[in-house]
């Protein structure tokens, strides 16, 4: 028998011998030499062989040119197999249907979307109409490529032909619609092929099932009863999409049905879809369940892999259950199955998560390695797991065995045997593995510098962590910046403000600080209480180049006013006017100087540097204005507030609606209403748009001196005027509204509210629940309070203190303790005034030693009771007799430096001799 070589030549032999004899080869000979080159694995033959015959003057027909181009695509030489196509086409003949259909499909597949679309408009050119196959090759290849339009268009002229579309066509526009994420329209098209009577089959439910499961299991379950009902059978990748987009949306109750659905319909579950399902219950700690699934399988001669079990133990020992997760290794074992060094990974980090580290190091001596040779994976965790429990001589064990047995250490690796090292101060051990690292060509990242300094930073070693820093230095590696920032923030913490700016300044040669470190060392300064040198770093950085924005002025003039040293920070910022050019302070500055200066009593202070950033040429614009305005009007001087307003007027700068609001929002609280409705009328003299937070003001105003109806027909006027109310707006005109009347008013007020689509806040319910809860009307109260996560709106201290305070008042303590205890399991903190009230209801209700542990407790939390909370205790410990804890209240207040008042006199009983 002829061994394929000698074929090869046989055949090459014939062609020879025709050529002699001058026998003309037809189309036919060159097709089977073609498919036999071909299935030989010489298609260069081929290729050779039908350039020689063309330069002959031979014509191939369309038989052998299709039968060359399927050859070419199958084999994946489209360029070639295009070449060939475009050549034949200069002969303006033969190509057909079965031509395009090999070619599309095979540039569609290959995302050659251009291609595909030359070849549809040469069929068009031809009188060719294309096929099916041609269409539905078009749809998912335009699909693929993104173009959904052009993909769309090709499947509505399908439609010309209702006998083209089936379920194949269907399925595949529904799918890259879905791939796309365009689900609606995939709807459409998956009810518009039931319309035209195309029903579809398993695949088409498929696609349906997994994509729309994805986002909502119950559109899974239409779906599977919509293919029962069209006696469409499911098949098992039907049944596992279901489970599996059940059990992911924790709903694994309705995924057990459907599995128990699948043993009805005498379909066998697969491996996967029993790990899907084992997998939910082990994570819901429904192990029992679980482990009827693995008998299940047994039962049923599905036998559980390796992953299997590696879903038991990987949960079981992340829960720290590791009694239950050896048992099932051991039962995995005795199975048959080789345990995955997967599953054993996850009993070596649930061993050295839990401490046990010797445990650990058995397993991986005496089990793991009698199946798998352990990875970089395994040494990982061992080595992490031993390095932070100190067992460094097993760290450095383990990392020469890995050198040894030929497993190549990562980064990580290094980090690990770094961060051991560093946890034993063996710095030179240290150094010495970290150059190592390096001549292993292993690139160290941030993580290798921020895992040794920043470990020791976190352990609050920062003298260590420091001592560190200077090695690095040293040997010339030199630590990123964020290390750094880091280790400077570490020792700021532990205050050791003067540590931390030594730091700074070795660092200043070696690694240029940012915006950032002097950001981090300012602030530290300022904390420490240390504002002078603050402003020397900030100096430092002026003279490096950096040009302070004002944001960075701002926060330095911050230091210096939130120290008490609101003048020293005027003094500073007066000699930087002098000296700063460019840098002059903005208006944050303005504001945050002004506001300072104003709150500490410094007015002349605040009005002089004004002056001078006039007289120094910086920037006054409007925000400057009306934070100059707000600071002075804020902190109730209005004359100045007033006085800059018509200094700005007579200097041609004409107010914008924010400087009149700042006016006219210091002049009401001032209680100066009228003349803030006065510059109310001169805004609109002056064609100046009032805005919402115009009129929220004014509200405002009129229900501070409680003038509620007139608050509220301003309201309405500010709503005729076509202007929209805010929250700000219904929570101030509710505010105002006290009486018990007025209450119901506020109540219209806030379903109005949320007519016009404007969601109540804290403040809004807050405000409500504190009327109601005065009002006696608590059933009311404690319905509101229930209303408030519907709103996204979660209690404050100010809320709860209101609830507490009705309760107390009506004496109804149970109520009230279970509010306390809410407030508490919702962390929200209670402040002294809770505790106040608490205390004095207590007192009040006659249960006084409840009352005294609350106090106790708000001792213990840094507060300071007032003196209703003393008078309360003293009385009530009177009334049931107990003289001496009265006067030991006494005692206590008077040493907390309470004076007594009339009220104290009056509770404390009279002492028997």
């Amino acid at each position: 028998m002829l061994s394929e070589s000698q074929r090869l030549n046989s055949i090459q032999q014939v062609l020879r011998i025709m050529q002699t004899r001058h026998r003309v080869m037809d189309e036919s000979t060159f097709t089977i030499l073609v498919k036999a080159f071909t299935i030989s694995g010489t298609l260069d033959a081929s290729l050779e062989m039908y350039t020689e015959l063309k330069n002959y003057g031979f014509h191939f027909n369309a038989f052998a040119h299709n039968a060359l181009i399927s050859v070419l695509v199958a084999l994946g030489y489209l360029e070639t197999a295009l070449a060939i196509y475009k050549e034949w086409q200069k002969a303006n003949a033969g190509q057909n249907l079965y031509t395009f259909t090999k070619l599309i499909d095979a540039f569609g597949k290959a995302g050659k979307v251009e291609v595909v679309e030359q070849l549809l408009r040469d069929m068009e050119f031809r009188g060719l109409r294309p096929t099916k196959i041609i269409h539905t090759s078009c749809i998912r290849s335009f699909g693929r490529a993104g173009n959904i339009k052009l993909a769309l268009k090709c499947f509505e002229s399908m439609k010309a032909e209702p006998r083209q579309l089936d379920a194949f066509t269907f399925s595949t526009v529904i799918q890259i619609l879905c791939e796309r994420g365009m689900m609606d329209c995939a709807w459409n098209i998956f009810m518009e092929m039931m319309e035209v009577s195309c029903f579809p089959d398993v695949v088409t439910y498929n696609i349906m099932i997994d994509s729309f499961g994805k986002s909502n299991p119950d559109i899974a379950r239409e779906l599977f009863c919509m293919m029962k009902e069209q006696h469409c059978k499911p098949n098992i990748a039907t049944f596992t999409s279901i489970i599996l987009q059940f059990c992911k949306s924790g709903r694994i109750n309705e995924a057990l049905n459907f599995l128990r659905q699948m043993e009805e319909m005498s379909i066998a579950p697969t491996v996967l879809t029993y790990n899907v399902c084992i997998e939910r219950l082990v994570k819901a700690r429904r192990f029992d369940e679980a482990y009827h699934l693995i008998e299940e399988m047994r039962s049923k001669n599905c036998s559980p892999d390796s992953y299997t079990y590696g879903v038991f133990i990987n949960s079981l020992s992340k829960a720290g259950d590791l009694q239950q997760a050896f048992k099932i290794l051991n039962l995995c074992q005795e199975e048959g199955v080789t345990p995955s060094i997967q599953n054993f990974s996850f009993l070596l980090d649930g061993l050295g998560k839990a401490g046990k580290v010797d445990e650990a190091y058995n397993l991986f001596e005496n089990t793991l390695k009698k199946y798998h040779q352990p990875d970089v994976v395994v040494y990982n965790i061992l080595l992490d797991c031993h390095g932070k429990t100190g067992k460094l001589d097993v760290v450095c064990r383990l990392f020469e065995e890995m050198n040894n047995t030929g497993c190549e250490p990562d980064a990580c690796t290094y980090n690990i045997y770094l961060d051991a090292l560093c946890r034993a101060r063996r710095i030179d051990e240290l150094l010495f593995h970290f150059e190592d690292m390096l001549s292993r060509g292993i690139t160290p990242t941030f993580v290798t510098s921020n895992i040794v300094v920043g470990t020791l930073v976190n352990a609050k070693n920062v003298d260590l962590a420091c001592e560190l820093l200077q090695q690095f230095v040293k040997r010339g590696c030199v630590p990123c910046l964020s290390t750094y920032n880091m280790l400077i923030n570490g020792i700021f913490k532990k205050e050791k403000a003067v540590e931390a700016l030594n730091i700074f300044q070795e660092m200043i040669p070696v690694c240029a600080p940012d915006m950032v470190t002097y950001s981090i060392v300012i602030d530290g300064l300022g904390k420490a209480g240390k504002p002078d040198e603050a402003y020397q770093v900030f100096e430092h950085m002026l003279m490096k180049g950096f040009v302070p924005d004002d944001v960075v002025l701002s926060s330095l003039v911050n230091v210096f006013c939130k120290g008490d040293k609101a003048e020293e920070a005027y003094n500073h910022i007066m000699r930087l006017l002098g000296t700063l050019g460019t840098g002059s302070p903005g208006p944050v500055t303005c504001k945050v100087l002004v506001e300072g200066l104003c709150k500490a009593g410094y007015y002349d202070h605040a009005c002089t540097f004004f002056k001078a950033m006039k007289d120094k040429g910086c920037a006054i614009d409007l925000f400057t204005y009306s934070s100059v305005i707000s600071g002075f009007g804020r902190y109730g001087q209005v004359d100045k507030a007033c006085e800059i307003f018509d200094e700005m007027l007579h200097k041609g700068c004409i107010p914008d609606v924010v400087i009149y609001n700042a006016l006219m929002d210091g002049l009401q609280k001032a209680g100066r209403l009228y003349e803030a409705f006065k510059i109310f009328e001169s805004m609109k003299r002056k064609q100046v748009a009032e805005d919402v937070i115009t009129y929220n003001i004014l509200i405002d105003g009129l229900g501070n001196m409680g003038k509620s109806e007139e608050a509220y027909d301003l309201f309405e006027r500010m709503k005729a005027k076509g202007y929209f109310p805010d929250e700000v707006t219904y929570n101030t005109l509710i505010k105002g509204m006290r009486t018990l009347r007025e209450l119901d008013e506020a109540f219209r007020l806030f379903e109005e509210m949320q007519e016009n689509n404007i969601s109540p806040d804290v403040i809004t319910f807050g405000t409500l629940i504190d009327g109601l809860a005065k009002a006696g009307r608590y059933v009311e109260a404690q319905n509101l309070f229930d209303e408030m996560p519907n709103f996204k709106c979660r209690p404050n201290v100010i809320v709860y203190n209101s609830l507490l305070f009705g309760y107390c008042r009506a004496g109804k303590m149970n109520d009230a303790l279970d509010y306390f205890e809410d407030m508490i399991r919702r962390r929200c903190k209670p402040d002294d005034l809770t505790y106040n009230t608490l205390v004095v209801g207590y007192c009040k209700a006659g249960q006084v030693e409840k009352g005294y542990e609350l106090f106790l407790e708000m001792l213990q939390k840094g507060y300071s009771p007032p003196m209703q909370t003393y008078n309360a205790l003293i009385k009530e410990f009177g009334v049931v007799g107990n003289i001496d804890e009265a006067y030991k209240i006494f005692e206590e207040m008077l040493a907390r430096g309470h004076k007594p008042d009339v009220f104290t006199y009056a509770s404390l009983p009279c002492q028997t001799i």
